[in-house]
């Protein structure tokens, strides 16, 4: 949508504006990563007939990202889904060097690998396979 605004017109936002619409992203984003999480976000993958699952951290603690991706690996098994992508940015690389420790020293069972790019979200993903 285009708009014509007179200068006089034009304000800035408050602070507890710019903070409710803040509150309101973050609500939103929640809800999101939740259906992500119950699976509401699995999605076909386009090589075969298996299952994808993205689970969204960003913007998460290490802790809560950590328990949202325990959580993950705990309710699958392995004919639910061929791959999970964890979407956790790039940031100061804190969740990316936490999730791939965990993966590496907990979790021998998985395989995991940096997303391609284009395409896959290259260094800010990790993709791990089922």
């Amino acid at each position: 949508i285009n708009t014509r605004v007179s200068l006089d017109k034009l304000f800035s936002a408050t602070a507890q504006e710019q903070k409710n619409v803040q509150q309101k992203k973050e609500h939103q984003q929640i809800k999101e990563n939740k259906s992500i999480l119950s699976g509401a976000g699995a999605k076909k993958s386009s090589s075969s007939s298996q299952r994808s699952k993205i689970c969204d951290v960003r913007g998460l603690s290490v802790d809560q990202a950590m328990n949202r991706v325990n959580q993950l690996f705990n309710e699958l098994t392995r004919g639910d889904c061929g791959s999970v992508t964890i979407v956790h940015g790039h940031g100061g690389e804190k969740l990316k060097s936490a999730i791939r420790s965990y993966l590496n020293d907990s979790r021998p069972d998985l395989s995991f690998r940096t997303g391609s790019w284009p395409g896959e979200g290259g260094d800010g993903v990790t993709i791990v396979e089922l």
